[in-house]
């Protein structure tokens, strides 16, 4: 959350600065994330239990969009992002609906409470920090170097948890 909302922000950013956006190109851009995400959560609903290996789906979409972060800030205009955006809205949702379903499936009922409540108050305070965190470096740097670096690190921290979790990696 703190790194996928305050870069998909970063990039409306940079659609109005940098790529002049016009604003039928805006539009587009702003639903490409949520169609992506439909799509992907329909999929995910549709494959149900043929859904194999879950935990490499949860941290290859993760490692997937640090590149596909990187590449949307080196394009010249939104007209030619707008194709990246979609599969990044479609692998986010692979990152978040999969976790909340086997979370449901592998976390006691007893312990659910606790353990969605922690987890939806970290959700909801990621954004307004990552937020503000890349906002404030985007007026220093600009939006297209700080998109880089997210992604980079988006792919470093997938890189990391797919070699070094190996419990999260076969969670199926």
């Amino acid at each position: 959350m703190f790194f996928f909302l305050s870069t998909f922000m970063l990039i409306q950013v940079m659609a109005v600065q940098e790529w002049k956006a016009e604003p039928f190109v805006f539009g587009l851009l702003e639903a490409c994330i949520p169609l992506g995400y439909v799509i992907g959560s329909l999929l995910i609903m549709r494959l149900d239990q043929r859904l194999k290996n879950r935990g490499k789906w949860i941290i290859g979409s993760m490692i997937l969009m640090g590149p596909l972060f990187i590449v949307i800030a080196q394009m010249a205009t939104a007209a030619i992002a707008l194709p990246l955006i979609l599969p990044v809205g479609f692998l986010f949702s692979f990152s978040t609906t999969i976790i909340f379903i086997v979370l449901r499936v592998i976390i006691e009922p007893a312990l659910q409470g606790r353990v969605f409540g922690l987890l939806g108050a970290l959700t909801s305070a990621s954004p307004p920090i990552g937020l503000t965190v890349f906002s404030t470096l985007s007026d220093i740097n600009g939006p297209a170097i700080i998109i880089t670096i997210s992604g980079t690190t988006m792919l470093l921290i997938g890189s990391i948890a797919y070699s070094r979790m190996k419990p999260i990696r076969n969670v199926n």
